[in-house]
């Protein structure tokens, strides 16, 4: 009975390991914590960057803006598949992405009425 505990303990502690690898996979998305951690930075950088576009009178600067926060929001799609991105920050990347473009071609026909962008 004596050799039973620790085989006990070190079963008891495997197990424990197990469910905790697979809890750590389960928030993760079976994908590096680094890399998870980089999403949720560029996604937050992104809706900085898109609040700024929004918030700019001058609209060459808020085209700018603007085309950050695309730059942030693709990158992080790079990283992971739009459905892992949205999983892990809880953002609706599409209706993301599809706001901001809509917010950057009226910006630049604004410009483009303004004559500040050249005729292509």
């Amino acid at each position: 009975m004596e050799r039973l505990k620790p085989a006990a303990c070190v079963v008891g502690t495997v197990a424990i390991l197990s469910l905790l690898a697979r809890w750590t996979e389960r928030t993760t998305g079976g994908y590096d914590t680094g890399v998870a951690k980089t999403v949720k930075r560029l996604i937050s950088q992104c809706k900085r960057w898109d609040v700024a576009a929004r918030q700019d009178s001058d609209p060459l600067l808020a085209l700018t803006h603007c085309n950050y926060a695309i730059a942030y929001l693709e990158i992080a799609t790079l990283l992971l598949p739009e459905a892992e991105v949205e999983r892990c920050t809880g953002e609706n990347v599409t209706t993301m992405h599809f706001d901001m473009e809509k917010h950057q071609s009226a910006l630049m026909a604004g410009l483009g009425t303004q004559g500040q962008l050249p005729a292509v």
